[in-house]
């Protein structure tokens, strides 16, 4: 079993594998900025949804993870680091290089982006949509997927900083 998953191919061949994925402190520097990137974008498009649609600025999806957290605190390995590496593999990595020759990067990141807002589940369909457009662009940029995990969990660090206070003192 193991021999036989060693020469599976899982990466399909097409114009976004076949070029060269970004050296290691593109990558880095890339997945930190991003970060950036995503707190600005988050807060950008909650304070749109709220003058809008009058959403709440609060993540019903997000205070129900930190809620677990306090009460389990190794949860929080789930937000930060889990989390964000299985969604990148599914809507980046997954989704969006199985369709981008079909449908063109814009294309395959606008479906990445929709199924990743709905796949959270709380309304917040501009907050998750554009952060899922920008994961997809971050992945584009530099073809490699640990560049929007590591702008992901960044964020998701901060969205945990309470409980991550909370457990450190």
């Amino acid at each position: 079993m193991v021999a036989w998953n060693s020469r599976k191919k899982w990466t399909p061949q097409n114009s976004l594998t076949d070029q060269p994925t970004a050296p290691i402190g593109k990558t880095l520097t890339t997945g930190l900025f991003g970060f950036m990137g995503a707190i600005l974008i988050q807060i950008v498009a909650m304070n749109v949804e709220y003058l809008l649609f009058k959403m709440p600025v609060v993540s019903e999806n997000t205070e129900v993870l930190l809620d677990l957290t306090n009460r389990y605190p190794f949860f929080i390995f789930n937000i930060i680091i889990f989390a964000p590496v299985m969604e990148e593999f599914v809507f980046r990595k997954a989704i969006v290089t199985h369709l981008v020759d079909a449908i063109g990067i814009v294309g395959a990141a606008t479906i990445s982006a929709l199924i990743f807002a709905i796949a959270h589940n709380d309304g917040h369909y501009l907050v998750y949509g554009s952060l899922g457009l920008w994961f997809s662009f971050l992945y584009y940029r530099t073809r490699n997927i640990a560049t929007p995990m590591i702008a992901h969990a960044l964020m998701n660090a901060v969205s945990a900083l309470p409980i991550l206070s909370q457990l450190i003192s």
